[in-house]
């Protein structure tokens, strides 16, 4: 299934067939094990329900973009709307950004009708675990930065003064 929603975030329509036939398969059940398997290609439908501009001019992107938000409606009925929104984070948290006011137009639309305060919230913690996610990544590329010989001695002063 993640493969599937990474075939779906890239947009890549003839991997996107048979993502799109598993995925009707599992909506069709109403079994917990189906509803999981659905929630983990989620990010990959709102990917694909928003889809990006330059995929737009192909029919085939449209028909896809049209089946991935009636997959999301049907499945708003059995996971309710938060969950959805939630797959909609990345988007959400990009301000300023046209996707993100597509985000929140489809998300506050009925059947979801996800209350303005319920996105602000989503928004807020998307944003938050990118500061943090950024944040990481600087201190990994820091560390890096680091010659190995230096790193190799740092962990042998370290095993040193533990075994003191």
């Amino acid at each position: 299934m993640a493969a599937m929603g990474r075939a779906a975030a890239r947009n890549e329509p003839g991997d996107l067939i048979p993502a799109l036939m598993t995925i009707a398969k599992c909506c069709d059940t109403t079994s917990h094990r189906g509803l999981a398997a659905v929630q983990g290609i989620l990010p990959g439908l709102a990917a694909l329900a928003l889809g990006p501009p330059a995929c737009y001019p192909s029919a085939c992107c449209r028909v896809f973009a049209f089946y991935a938000k009636a997959i999301l409606h049907d499945l708003c009925s059995r996971t309710g709307a938060t969950v959805i929104a939630a797959a909609f984070a990345p988007y959400l948290a990009n301000a300023g950004s046209s996707l993100r006011a597509a985000a929140r137009a489809f998300l506050s639309a009925p059947p979801l009708s996800v209350p303005d305060i319920v996105l602000d919230a989503i928004e807020h913690t998307a944003r938050n675990a990118s500061a943090d996610a950024a944040a990481l990544r600087a201190q990994v590329a820091e560390l890096e930065a680091i010659p190995v010989n230096t790193r190799a001695a740092i962990v042998e002063l370290a095993f040193a003064v533990r075994d003191t």
